[in-house]
């Protein structure tokens, strides 16, 4: 939420306008705001301020935020407030607990070991075995 605070009376009018950089200069987009939370941009107002919340903010929705407080025949803006979305990290893949992936990890593990143990095994009996067969040859 962008915060904006006022000492003027409660009548003022809080308007919101967005600025971003183009390729010929800027353009000034008038933001509608809704005082229904849930909506793109909605405006809290409180006594003595008002919040900007943009509601799933996006890449394009980057820009700087001006704020202009009307009270009567007056009026002030904000110098901005600069927004920079960075795009969403992204999701796990597998969404499990770490025990659950240390459990997975521990089987991996044990059958690793056992396509590297048991066919060296079986290798070396075999060895063992001919080698016993030719010394019964040769008695």
């Amino acid at each position: 939420a962008l915060p904006i605070y006022t000492s003027a009376s409660e009548e003022v009018t809080v308007t919101w306008k967005k600025v971003e950089q183009v390729s010929n200069g800027s353009l000034v987009t008038n933001l509608t705001t809704s005082d229904l939370p849930g909506e793109k941009f909605y405006c809290q107002r409180e006594r003595s301020s008002a919040h900007l919340t943009i509601s799933a903010a996006e890449k394009n929705d980057s820009g700087i935020y001006v704020c202009k407080v009307t009270d009567g025949s007056e009026s002030r803006s904000s110098c901005g407030t600069y927004l920079r979305v960075l795009k969403s990290t992204p999701s796990a893949l597998l969404d499990m607990d770490e025990g659950t992936k240390n459990t997975i990890i521990t089987a991996e593990g044990i059958v690793l070991l056992l396509c590297a143990v048991v066919p060296g095994t079986i290798l070396l009996f075999q060895k063992r075995w001919e080698n016993e067969r030719k010394f019964k040859i040769k008695k």
